[in-house]
């Protein structure tokens, strides 16, 4: 059942067209992602769907979480405001409590049995196990439940704010940026929340893992529109990939037709004989309706991490270290060692100490106990996911030249361009700037820097997808050596040559990326009888995306072949068919042979098609 339905839906301000002709429909249970470059109208599209220009079914129940949560009541608690969104059903309990004082007559009984029956239809007794499951799902637990809104920093409020839109269960969820400030552990339990959602939900986001787990359709805003995809993001990668190259090729065949026509009419327009084949040529030549090149270049990032002299073998010794803040101990008895070429991702829960173990190693932060040294020729370079390190009020040019005035005006313009900042935009204040924009301010000072020694903390907050890629590999490339802070599992995945998980009981170091993590982990708590019923979920997931990502390798080299020899078979037809023309009419001979030829091509063509139709199916149903 559709619930929700645009129609060549658009939005312009001051004479620019943001975006135009967006067409789509939301179906119950939907499972759509949004995605795009930082600033192509992601939002915009989702504040748009709220609005009046969309068709809705009645009485649509939708809720929307965006990136700045707003509470009515600074002093409202956090049980206070879970509970807040029950108001209708809790009065209903209220009526129930004092009917159930007085059941002395029949009307009595009958009142309070039916009122019982609506409340439990509707919920009313499952309101205290649904607010425990999700506060606790979003790490609230019963101890923080008293604490003020006004004292919750804003990742608690956001997280907040999730969880009372669940909480309500409204038939349509637009979720926006939902994976900022969640943890590792509060992402996997929401993708399975989410894959179990009774309603359909739009999701924004940049995170890769949680966008293959979740959705099942994909829609791309680029160019001001919107494109469709039946699938989640890695396979809208594969279907945009396809679609661009079958493009490409009616491109191109079409260009070849339209030359062999404009070259036969230039050569026979004049001869006597064969003057009404060519104005006839001419006809269909003005009949073709010509198609745009596709556009294959898209201006992207570029940049990466030099050093300028290498570091010794051993970069970090940890000895029974404590870190914290302001008098209050986050953890300790940490000990872990990082030598040279090292990328060591540090992982844990909100509060576990991450950050604050970074800014200790920084010298930010004094230790509380225990010690840790630095290697020999070290150079550290450091980000900062709060953009501390940036002037605010300085332009973006002046931050880069006044950071290294060695530098002349050619190098810095060059890198800016590289981090797409062209003409004006290296002129703005940082304080005007987005997320995004601030970010590759950061990562333009961090690579002039030349540190062999990266400490990076939630490098990947407010890149979209396609930064994030040159990201990865940068640091792939890069010679020295890394240690990030990161919930971003797919960045893990890439980037990482170790993990390094801190937890309440200290900390633990995995020997590889993020997958063989997921895989250690599931050992671990099969050996220790924490699963009863085999494999843990995560396990599993890991076991299945490895298979299907075996499959869908193998799958994806049929279908190139299948692509290429079809390729080959259309560049045949279009020689032969330009054949033809050349031939003399009256040779029936040669003319039937061409067009036997031309038959067999496409026979052939069509058989390929229907083989790749089947294989891209296959492709499109796995589930990786």
């Amino acid at each position: 059942m559709i619930i929700l339905q645009t129609n060549k839906l658009g939005l312009e301000i001051a004479g620019e067209t943001i975006l135009r002709d967006v067409t789509f429909s939301v179906n119950h249970n939907d499972r759509i992602a949004v995605v795009g470059r930082n600033g192509a109208g992601k939002t915009t599209l989702l504040n748009l769907l709220l609005g009046p220009d969309v068709q809705k079914k009645r009485d649509l129940n939708i809720a929307y979480l965006n990136q700045n949560p707003i509470f009515d009541d600074d002093t409202n608690t956090v049980e206070s405001e879970a509970r807040s969104v029950f108001t209708e059903l809790l009065a209903a309990k209220a009526r129930l409590d004092r009917l159930a004082e007085n059941l002395e007559t029949p009307e009595a009984i009958e009142s309070f049995a039916k009122l019982s029956d609506e409340f439990s239809a509707r919920g009313g007794y499952e309101i205290d196990t649904r607010i425990k499951m999700i506060l606790n799902g979003f790490q609230f637990p019963e101890s923080s439940w008293g604490k003020a809104v006004g004292d919750l920093s804003g990742g608690e409020k956001t997280r907040l704010s999730f969880a009372k839109i669940l909480l309500d269960s409204p038939e349509l969820l637009i979720l926006d940026e939902p994976t900022n400030h969640l943890d590792i552990d509060t992402l996997n339990w929401l993708e399975r929340y989410l894959k179990n959602y009774d309603g359909a939900i739009i999701i924004v986001s940049h995170d890769r893992y949680f966008l293959d787990k979740v959705t099942t359709s994909t829609i791309e805003i680029a160019n001001k529109t919107a494109v469709r995809y039946n699938g989640n993001y890695s396979k809208y990668l594969v279907l945009k990939a396809q679609k661009l190259t079958e493009e490409i090729n009616a491109y191109k065949k079409q260009q070849k037709t339209i030359s062999s026509y404009n070259d036969f009419i230039a050569r026979n327009m004049v001869r006597a004989s064969t003057t009404k084949r060519a104005q006839s040529r001419l006809k269909a030549l003005n009949k073709i309706e010509v198609m745009d090149k596709p556009s294959t270049y898209e201006k992207s990032i570029n940049f990466n991490f030099l050093i300028s002299k290498p570091s010794g073998n051993e970069v970090l010794k940890v000895a029974d270290l404590a870190v914290g803040h302001d008098g209050l101990k986050l953890n300790e008895h940490l000990d872990f060692d990082i030598y040279k070429g090292d990328s060591v991702a540090l992982i844990g829960p909100n509060g576990i100490g991450k950050t604050t173990l970074i800014k200790t190693l920084l010298g930010q932060l004094p230790a509380l106990a225990g010690t840790f040294k630095l290697g020999a020729n070290l150079e550290v370079g450091y980000y900062d996911q709060e953009q501390s390190t940036l002037n605010m009020t300085k332009s973006v040019y002046d931050e880069i030249s006044d950071a290294f005035p060695s530098l002349n005006e050619t190098p810095i313009r060059n890198l800016l361009g590289g981090l797409l900042f062209s003409g004006d935009d290296i002129k703005k204040t940082i304080s005007l700037l987005s997320g995004g924009e601030k970010a590759r301010v950061a990562l333009a000072k961090l690579a002039l820097s030349h540190d062999n020694f990266l400490l990076l903390d939630e490098p990947t907050n407010h890149l979209d997808m396609e930064s994030k890629s040159i990201l990865e590999n940068a640091l792939i490339d890069f010679e020295g050596t890394t240690l990030f802070i990161s919930h971003d599992r797919y960045f893990i995945n890439r980037t990482a040559t170790k993990v390094l998980e801190l937890g309440v009981g200290g900390l633990k170091m995995y020997e590889g990326n993020y997958d063989f993590y997921i895989e250690e982990k599931a050992k671990e708590q099969d050996a220790a009888g924490e699963s009863n019923a085999g494999p843990s979920e995560q396990a599993q997931d890991y076991k299945r995306s490895k298979e299907g990502a075996r499959l869908a390798r193998n799958l994806s080299r049929q279908i190139d072949d299948i692509e290429l020899r079809m390729a080959e078979l259309d560049e045949l037809v279009s020689v032969k068919e330009a054949a033809l023309y050349e031939v003399d009419p009256t040779d029936s001979y040669l003319l039937s042979q061409i067009q036997r030829e031309i038959d067999e091509a496409r026979e052939q063509s069509l058989t390929l098609g229907e083989k790749w139709e089947e294989l891209s199916l296959e492709l499109e149903n796995l589930d990786v």
